[in-house]
């Protein structure tokens, strides 16, 4: 991977067998600003550059280069169905398809060193907060199953789902994937990733 610096916006050259793509990088991960954020390495924080405007260029660029496929604009496509049906044989989709497989998986390999780093300083920090700042109370039925639809597949290509605890009060999980929302939700759901659940506060 090499950086070059010319007329243009700074750009992030990848080179694959055959292949050249050129990313330009406004897309920077967020700094997460609540309480439990957790600090990143230098090299961490380049890495999450780096797989945020691969992300960001696989569901913009390259996803938009699949309507300018032939097979894209056959006569007779009603519906999504058969568009991914028309497309998948094709060489671009299945480079779109590899690539955004991958890039999703840069995702969490760029947090998860840092969750393990701060495991359990994050339980720490979680238990002092619901004493020192309580903002409210959450009981869970421990005896309730998950559904398999949850526990069988790895949601998202997300590490563990979202439901694997590794010992008691571990906040993993939770924060693998809050950290990997601020590498892949391109500032959307607000500075904390908070919007939706705000928004939805404020209506009730």
């Amino acid at each position: 991977m090499n950086a070059a610096r010319g007329n243009g916006p700074l750009c992030r050259v990848l080179a694959l067998p055959h292949v050249l793509i050129v990313m330009t990088a406004p897309v920077l991960p967020l700094r997460l600003q609540h309480a439990l954020a957790l600090p990143a390495t230098r090299d961490e924080r380049a890495r999450r550059n780096f797989t945020a405007g691969l992300r960001s260029f696989v569901l913009h660029e390259l996803a938009e280069g699949l309507r300018r496929e032939p097979a894209a604009s056959e006569a007779g496509l009603a519906d999504a169905r058969q568009m991914h049906a028309a497309l998948r044989p094709t060489l671009a989709f299945q480079f779109y398809s590899a690539l955004r497989v991958a890039a999703q998986d840069m995702v969490y390999q760029t947090v998860r060193s840092g969750v393990e780093r701060h495991r359990d300083q994050l339980v720490q920090r979680a238990s002092r907060l619901a004493t020192e700042a309580p903002l409210g109370s959450l009981r869970l039925d421990e005896a309730l199953p998950l559904p398999r639809s949850v526990t069988a597949v790895d949601i998202h290509l997300m590490p563990g789902s979202y439901h694997s605890e590794q010992g008691a009060d571990d906040l993993a999980a939770g924060a693998v994937y809050d950290n990997r929302l601020a590498v892949s939700s391109f500032g959307l759901m607000g500075r904390n990733l908070d919007d939706i659940g705000q928004s939805m506060a404020r209506f009730v």
